[in-house]
């Protein structure tokens, strides 16, 4: 369940990684999301040790799931991309999602906040305003 102050907390939170850079297994899109988990709801979410693009898709392999499978097992899924609200998980894909584009089979993850997707970029968060480029999507 979400802290009732959930959006200032989140809202701290990326302002604080605002011009962090991606990072395998410490500021990547699954780390952030986790992260973005953790301020909203004080639940911690346990994810794989990882530092490369590779063991990354090993630890996936390993667990014979994707990243949309690993969310899905967490979180509920939103059943239309429509019926996204402030403050849920977010797949992309588009010119964003190539550029961050970082595990074949998914999308980035990101966090709709303030109008935006927010999404760990190569120098910095970017915030995606194309809801459009929005494929799936969970509820936290």
């Amino acid at each position: 369940m979400r802290h009732k102050d959930w959006r200032v907390r989140l809202g701290s939170y990326l302002e604080s990684v605002k011009y962090t850079g991606f990072k395998w297994g410490a500021h990547d899109c699954c780390y952030f999301a986790a992260n973005c988990i953790e301020h909203m709801t004080g639940e911690i979410v346990e994810l794989p040790t990882y530092n490369s693009r590779g063991s990354a898709l090993r630890a996936l392999q390993d667990r014979n799931t994707t990243v949309s499978g690993f969310v899905s097992s967490i979180l509920p899924e939103v059943m239309t991309v429509d019926a996204v609200r402030e403050g849920d998980l977010v797949m992309m894909e588009g010119e964003n999602a190539a550029t961050v584009g970082l595990l074949a089979t998914d999308g980035p993850l990101g966090i709709y906040y303030n109008e935006a997707v927010w999404i760990p970029g190569r120098i910095g968060t970017i915030q995606d305003t194309n809801l459009g480029n929005i494929y799936k999507a969970w509820r936290i």
